[in-house]
């Protein structure tokens, strides 16, 4: 059976839905309640040997070359490999959040948590990772792995539906791992995560708005 996009065409997705709208509500009582310095040095200061190891190759589930490889892997399945319009389904999920998030970081021009507390003695910094100073609002890892993770969920068989689960705990692990490495603010991932599910969501619908009206066609034609 091959691959057309449809919208919200299983349970899986919509459990992962859930599971974001749960965090995001949770996220938005918590920063009304603190503010995003206090919730940086509580998670920092944190560490221990075991995150120091971990942290730092899951927050490469965000990175394009990650992605790009399970674009590679989910179009070997046997429900997508033979279509067309998988291919360009995974490419538009992925690139139109990051366009977005890109033209936000440039807009709001936020400062990453490293140039509040590089001077500070309880910052607990990796040396392995990048010493980023600027643009910090939103978190690109955050949107590119909830947009991944959200695009994974709409195809996931309704067998596997469970499987939103592990892809949600997946995304926040990777978020969490951005405040870890001192690379961004709480709000940072927050927004990042509503910017890479909300956009693929949308991208996603509008391709498949697209497909059903092209196949009207054809139908007609024929």
């Amino acid at each position: 059976m091959q691959f057309i996009p449809t919208p919200f065409p299983n349970t899986g997705v919509k459990i992962f839905i859930t599971l974001c709208m749960i965090f995001w509500l949770g996220s938005a009582i918590l920063l009304s309640l603190t503010d995003n310095h206090t919730i940086f040095q509580w998670i920092n200061t944190r560490h221990t040997p075991f995150q120091d190891m971990l942290m730092p190759r899951v927050t490469r589930l965000g990175e394009i070359i990650l992605i790009a490889a399970a674009g590679i892997i989910l179009s070997s399945l046997p429900r997508v490999r033979q279509t067309k319009y998988f291919f360009l389904t995974f490419i538009f999920c992925n690139a139109i959040p990051a366009l977005v998030n890109v033209i936000m970081k440039n807009i709001y021009a936020r400062h990453r948590p490293l140039h509040y507390f590089q001077h500070e003695s309880w910052l607990h910094f990796l040396d392995s990772q990048p010493q980023q100073y600027h643009l910090s609002f939103p978190s690109g890892h955050t949107e590119g792995v909830f947009a991944l993770m959200t695009l994974v969920c709409l195809i996931l068989p309704r067998k596997r539906a469970w499987l939103s689960v592990i892809l949600f705990a997946a995304a926040l692990l990777t978020a969490y791992s951005r405040i870890y490495l001192v690379q961004h603010f709480f709000s940072d991932i927050l927004a990042g995560s509503m910017v890479g599910t909300i956009f693929c969501l949308l991208t996603y619908s509008a391709i498949q708005n697209i497909v059903l009206r092209r196949r009207e066609k054809l139908d007609k034609l024929n």
